[in-house]
């Protein structure tokens, strides 16, 4: 008798195991395929978007926690407050720098556990409400290029689709059993999500088909309104009213609308521009390698759409309304900033997910076979958005000696080698202060205005390596090589 007992327990726990082998398979090698990049050194694809980003955070933790005036690194002419997203990402990063120290890798897990719960929630929406095969939808996320890219960049990118997709299942939610508390939970993660990245606003597409819903039955719809005017404020009053705010107080660059439009407008114009929107979305959405099934996808989510409430909003109003008007608003931006398009994750995993979901009916082997395979395969086409930055190794020689002469208060002074890395030069030294090129660095006029506003030190480049000298040594070899 306690033979079969234990027996029936092996059998368990191995049933146990395959269970969360079959469930678990896809998310684990995402996570397997992070881990490298979530232990090194910000650097690859973005990283001076990482380095100011990363610099917000340091600075809220160990500056001056003020999220009304974000700071960066790069000070200017200026005080370092930068008019940008809410930084509310870069607060939850500054609470894990005040605890486990300046790293990098405390932003890089956020963001990786921001991907990982994103991840979790369209799997149960694709499953539950789409009717998609679980392996399938698994598949579709494993192999959507935005998560192996963003999912441990140091960028608030997978926050910000955390928040939209959360706001997406309180919507479902509200769709199918009408509560209000769905509603007000759906409007308030949407207002944080486009607080966080405003592109992300267009995942409340579900607000404005439930008022339009209201009005073909002849009512006002008043409480999609309200929600929607909720949702709206806080957008409007931080890019539209404190935004423009800071630029006029600190002398920054504003570029949000106004005249922008018209540029945008005549870019839209051009052939080339649809080809390159295309380009973009198909390589950091779509995926190439699942084009086949994306388009088959579509086809099937055409014929079952009017079985399967939502389905149809999100497969082809949501990039119909999306594409265009972000198209409008950035003009070719996205070309250098395809992250623009953050809010068609929805629409691509489900499209592509639908596609493999029909193979795996048809064939259920191969679609198993051809579900891990585009999985397995996606990260090779992505490998070289982590590329090292062969400049770190010209810091190693310098970096124990600004860590030691320096304090961390000390304004700095480094010369810019590649002007593509732009903010990234300071964040390897963990120094604030100013970015120039080598003409500057030997400009002693330029040098003397900046010790008047506080400069410090020069951290300048030679033989390959960079060199510390405090500002007064600097000058007088100025003084002396004239």
């Amino acid at each position: 008798m306690e033979s079969t007992v234990r027996l029936t327990q092996s059998q368990y726990l191995g049933q146990q195991a395959r269970h969360l082998l079959h469930r678990g398979l896809f998310l684990f090698l995402f996570i397997l395929f992070q881990i490298p990049f979530l232990f090194q050194p910000i650097q690859g694809h973005h990283r001076f978007r990482q380095a100011d980003t990363a610099a917000v955070a340091r600075n809220l933790a160990f500056e001056t926690f003020d999220p009304l005036r974000p700071r960066i690194d790069r000070r200017e002419d200026k005080s370092g407050i930068v008019s940008g997203e809410f930084p509310l990402y870069q607060m939850i990063v500054a609470t894990g720098f005040s605890v486990a120290g300046d790293y990098d890798v405390v932003g890089k897990l956020v963001s990786l556990l921001a991907a990982i719960t994103a991840w979790v929630v369209l799997t149960e929406l694709l499953v539950r409400r789409a009717a998609i095969d679980f392996w399938a939808a698994q598949a579709a996320l494993g192999s959507c290029p935005f998560f192996f890219i963003y999912g441990s960049r140091f960028m608030p990118e997978t926050f910000a689709l955390l928040l939209a997709v959360v706001a997406l299942k309180y919507f479902e939610a509200h769709r199918r059993l009408g509560g209000q508390t769905a509603l007000w939970m759906g409007t308030t993660t949407l207002s944080l999500a486009a607080l966080v990245r405003p592109y992300a606003v267009f995942v409340g597409l579900p607000l404005a088909c439930f008022w339009i819903g209201e009005l073909r039955q002849r009512r006002p719809g008043w409480k999609y309104l309200a929600a929607g005017v909720a949702a709206a404020v806080p957008f409007l009053l931080w890019y539209y009213v404190w935004w423009p705010h800071l630029v006029r107080v600190y002398d920054l660059d504003y570029f949000f609308g106004g005249e922008f439009f018209l540029i945008s407008l005549s870019e839209m114009l051009h052939p080339a521009f649809w080809a390159s929107v295309a380009n973009t979305i198909t390589k950091f959405y779509l995926n190439w390698l699942c084009i086949p099934f994306a388009i088959w996808g579509a086809m099937r989510l055409w014929r079952v759409k009017p079985r399967i409430p939502g389905v149809g909003l999100i497969a082809f109003w949501l990039p119909v309304v999306a594409v265009p008007s972000l198209c409008l608003l950035i003009g070719t931006q996205f070309v250098a900033h395809e992250y623009y398009f953050l809010s068609l994750v929805p629409w691509s995993v489900l499209l592509v997910a639908a596609g493999l979901s029909g193979l795996r009916n048809w064939h259920p082997r191969l679609g198993i076979a051809t579900c891990v395979l585009v999985a397995v395969l996606t990260p090779g086409l992505f490998w070289k958005h982590y590329r090292s930055n062969t400049l770190l190794a010209a810091y190693h020689p310098v970096a124990a000696e600004i860590a030691t002469r320096t304090r961390k208060d000390e304004l700095v002074l480094i010369e810019e080698v590649d002007p593509d890395d732009g903010a990234w030069y300071l964040h390897p030294i963990r120094r604030r202060g100013w970015i120039e090129p080598r003409s500057r660095l030997y400009e002693r006029a330029h040098v003397v205005e900046l010790r008047q506003r506080g400069l410090r030190w020069v951290v300048w480049y030679d033989d390959y390596v960079y060199h510390l000298s405090d500002v007064d040594t600097w000058l007088a070899r100025l003084e002396a090589g004239k």
